[in-house]
């Protein structure tokens, strides 16, 4: 038969890891349930800017870029939009879209009745004098 020989270092490194074990265990089922049940773990976060929200409770919207009013009987929204160039009247518009929608709290504006106008009196065909992307 042979004879097993047993160094010591493996005996230490056995009880190392068994004390190691107990420990874990000890921490993982009896001291960390103790703590988050003493403590309230609430995080808190402070925003770098302040919340910015675009509201509206009444029209007309305006900016030095467009004016939104609603006429309640008709149900429409007319827009009178600045720009001297198309250009700028189509990035106007898009802005005075993106406010719409903001107010409205939706999506689309394609079941919405609206007008727009250039302020200049640019003379624009229909595309530019509706709602963008509805088909």
């Amino acid at each position: 038969m042979e004879e097993r020989i047993v160094r010591p270092s493996t005996i230490v490194l056995q009880l190392l890891i068994l004390i190691f074990a107990v420990c874990l265990i000890w921490f993982t089922f009896v001291y960390y349930p103790k703590i988050v049940k003493e403590r309230s773990f609430a995080l808190t976060f402070t925003p770098f800017a302040p919340k910015v929200v675009a509201t509206t409770d009444s029209f007309p919207i305006q900016t030095d870029s467009y004016r939104i009013t609603y006429e309640k009987a008709s149900g429409l929204y007319y827009t009178v939009v600045e720009g001297k160039t198309l250009n700028s009247f189509v990035e106007n518009k898009n802005a005075a879209q993106l406010a719409l929608k903001n107010a409205l709290s939706t999506e689309s504006l394609c079941n919405q009745k609206i007008i727009y106008a250039s302020s200049a009196g640019l003379s624009l065909s229909s595309e530019f004098t509706t709602t963008s992307n509805c088909n």
